[in-house]
Order: structure tokens, then sequence, then C-alpha cells
């Protein structure tokens, strides 16, 4: 094995060994991570440690160069399936935090960290083929070989796949946006209210749910309620223009007599910051389960789980159901989620 590849198998392994340590070290953080990427709740606790251990061991087998093959190929198949998520995650239009060294570093997922996955799966396969000389060594005798013009078609293949890749990315994106304005422009042009047609009667059961909220801890429905206090269930959407007031508005209102619960998916947790409670459904179950149709939307709930409200669409209704104020207020914008069922 040249020198070359034992700094990429060394260089894997501080990579995956500092991943997993960072990991084990934030697991709450972990957790978060995990449901945002659409882990089932009952998988998250166990994922925290089973990930950061299979990092572990893949770092692990790429020290010593008798087991580095086998390291490879596994450090591979990881690269592939944290690929895989993320592209799934990509063309839903979503962009959770990529939490790949734990707490250390975290940013928003993109076609930055799929470049920075293949660079890394092709050090893999180097590795992977060191030993054998097969593919890898004799690629790069092609490649540098002085009568050879392999090195700059490769290179330029290179730069139109990535390109490919980036301009995909950016049409997912938009999709994801326009389908949002979409259904904005249905809602507009409803014969009714948003509201008229959304959400729990008064005095309905609200239908029992469990959920992580952005630190990793789980929620119930029986969990949230409290004698003698209602419970304010305010729906949003990370693809929700129409939330943006809603959430500017919403952490000065925390000192009400109300326990004001934000249910939302993965990448809208930072607009709520300040918020105290915000719950993430991995796609819009909860909304469904409720009726809620449109977001923003919110109504109160007594502590014995019932709807003790009408139902507020829009920013202005919201926060006069939090400020005590039962008179309609003017519906704004509403983002339609029913299309995402």
């Amino acid at each position: 094995m040249t020198w070359p590849f034992v700094v990429a198998r060394l260089a894997l392994a501080a990579v995956f060994g500092a991943a997993a340590v960072a990991k084990l070290r934030s697991r709450e953080g972990t957790q978060r991570t995990l449901a945002e990427y659409g882990v089932a709740p009952r998988f998250v606790g166990p994922g925290a440690w089973v990930l950061p251990a299979a990092e572990l061991v893949v770092a692990t087998l790429l020290v010593p160069r008798s087991t580095a093959t086998v390291g490879a190929f596994a450090a591979l198949g990881l690269l592939a399936c944290f690929s895989a998520a993320i592209v799934i995650r990509l063309r839903r239009g979503e962009r959770p935090d990529c939490a790949c060294f734990g707490q250390l570093h975290s940013a928003p997922v993109g076609a930055g960290t799929l470049a920075r996955n293949a660079l890394l799966g092709l050090m893999a396969y180097a590795v992977a083929f060191a030993d054998t000389g097969i593919g890898v060594e004799a690629a790069v005798d092609q490649i540098t070989g002085a009568d050879g013009l392999l090195g700059p078609a490769v290179l330029v293949l290179a730069v139109v796949v990535v390109l490919q890749l980036w301009w995909s990315l950016q049409l997912f994106r938009q999709s994801g946006r326009l389908i949002a304005r979409i259904h904005v422009l249905e809602m507009t042009l409803a014969d009714g209210p948003a509201d008229d047609a959304s959400g729990l009667g008064l005095g309905e059961s609200v239908p029992p749910f469990e959920l992580l909220d952005t630190d990793g801890r789980r929620w119930s429905l029986a969990g949230l309620l409290v004698p003698g206090r209602p419970v304010a269930l305010v729906f949003s959407d990370p693809e929700c223009p129409a939330c943006d007031a809603l959430a500017a508005e919403l952490p000065d209102r925390m000192d009400v007599d109300v326990d004001v619960v934000v249910i939302t998916r993965a990448g809208d947790s930072a607009r709520y910051a300040g918020v105290g409670t915000v719950l993430l459904q991995q796609q819009h179950e909860v909304a469904f389960a409720c009726r809620v149709s449109g977001v923003p939307t919110a109504f109160l709930v007594d502590p014995d789980g019932r709807v003790s409200s009408a139902i507020a669409s829009g920013a202005p209704a919201i926060l006069n159901l939090l400020a005590g104020e039962r008179s309609p207020a003017p519906v704004l914008e509403i983002t339609s989620v029913a299309g995402a069922r």
C-alpha cells in the first residue's frame, strides 16, 4: 500500500472516529437529528447509540492494515446510507441540520454535504482496493500516464456530475416552493374562510399523540396537560411563509396564562427559538388527526384534553387567542398542508 492510501485510510479513521465521539457526547442532539431525518420515534433512542457505535467500529477497522479493506467497505455503506437520507430530505424541500460531528459542527444539508460524502466515498473506495491493485492503482497509472488524456477527461466528467447534482437539487427545492405557493393560492381562492372547514369542533377530544421536542425528549398529549391551565396547540410548517409573522411575535407571548406548544416539522425549530415547547411531527400526522388543513392554525385544549376554543387561523387570530381575545381576527395568509398527505 503506497503512502497516499495510508494517508487516506488514517484520514477516514479520524473522520469517523471524531464523528462518533461527538455524537456520543451529545446524545440528545443525535436523537433530534435522527428524528429530523424521519426515524420512527421508538428507534430514535437506540439509534443514538447504534449510529456512533457503527462509526467507531469503522474507524477501528480502518486503522490496522489487515482490516482496512473491511473498514473501507463498511465506510462506503454508511456514506451511501447518509447520502440517501440527505437526498430524500432535499427532494421533500427540507434542509435539516447535518450534525455529522454532533455539536462540533452542525449546518443545514445541501449539495456541499453530498459533495463531501462523495469525496469520502472515493477515499474509501481507494483504500478498499489499495492492496489488490484492482481498479484504483491501475486507474491512477492511466490518469498520470504521459501519453494519456484520461486525466483531463475524468476531471471534466467529475465537474459535469457535480454541476448536474447541484442543478437537480435546485430543481427539487424550486418545485417544493412552487407547491407551497399553489397551496396558498388554493386557500385564497376558496369560497369560504379557511378556518370554517378546518380543525376539531368545540368540546371534541384531541386525538392522543407522542412527539419528540427539539431536544430529543418525548412528549405525549397527556404529559402536556396541567390541571387548571389550558394548552395552546399551534400548528406550523417549515414551508409556511405565512408563519414568519407568528414566529416573530410568539416568543414575546410566553408570559400568558396558556402553555404554548408549537407542532411543526424538522427544519422549523430555529424559527421558534424562545418558545416553550416545539414538537416535531414526521409529516403532518398530528395536524391531520386534528383535521387541521392550513397553517398557521391554533386552538386551546383544556386539562381534560378537549378543545376549548374556536379555531384561530393566521398570525393575528392566534395572537389574539393567546391574549384572551375571542373575537374573530382578520385572516391574512394560510398555507395549506392538505397536499402533503
